[in-house]
């Protein structure tokens, strides 16, 4: 048995974490006190900056794009499509590093794709064609995107190397798991262009649109 510290209850040991600095190896609060302690902790403001501080660094480091937490978010993926996975975090890094940062779909690279993304979140009028893309930036998830996503090139195969490539988010949602790599890579080119005249990003120049819809074909 030990004593809790915080509630002042005897407990067993197997209600303490561990602690190897700790004479007795143990934690000095059980194991409810320690879950309650940390979960008010990070109701505070110091609390949520260090939450926010932690998903910053992770997400510099590359833990989303192609780490351990882009390898558990592709394999719940594909446990939730009953698809095989087969993907190391190793495997996934070095074509992640190799792979340039441009859509195989559309063939717009990072910074045009956040420059789109951007004026069509901040798009307030009523036109439908740039109105019907805002729905894909509903969640504040989809609205943090700042990377090309991973896209399976066949829609009923699993995640392995020579099934992946690097997609922008439009093109990754418009695919879905119902239209063919070949049917989006012939549609996307155009519908980017569109959007692109539509909202009047001079910073994404005519040269770049063409080579946009010239690659699709």
């Amino acid at each position: 048995m030990k004593h809790c510290k915080k509630c002042e209850t005897d407990k067993q040991v197997s209600e303490f974490h561990t602690n190897r600095n700790a004479k007795d190896g143990l934690q000095a609060y059980c194991k409810s006190c320690m879950n309650a302690s940390t979960k008010d902790y990070y109701q505070t403001e110091q609390g949520k900056l260090k939450i926010k501080n932690g998903v910053k660094k992770k997400a510099e480091s590359g833990y989303y794009r192609y780490g351990k937490g882009a390898i558990t978010i592709l394999e719940q993926g594909a446990k939730k499509r009953n698809l095989p996975f087969r993907l190391t975090e190793d495997e996934l890094t070095n074509w992640w590093k190799k792979t340039p940062d441009k859509c195989y779909y559309c063939s717009i690279d990072l910074n045009d794709y956040i420059k789109l993304r951007d004026a069509i979140i901040n798009y307030y009028d009523n036109d439908f064609d740039i109105v019907k893309y805002k729905t894909f930036f509903k969640s504040s998830k989809h609205k943090a995107i700042k990377c090309m996503t991973i896209d399976r090139l066949q829609n009923e195969n699993g995640y392995e190397l020579n099934n992946i490539v690097k997609s922008c988010w439009i093109c990754n949602k418009l695919k879905g798991d119902f239209f063919t790599a070949q049917q989006i890579k012939q549609m996307t080119p155009e519908f980017i262009k569109k959007l692109i005249e539509k909202l009047n990003l001079p910073s994404i120049s005519l040269k770049n649109r063409d080579e946009i819809t010239s690659d699709s074909r």
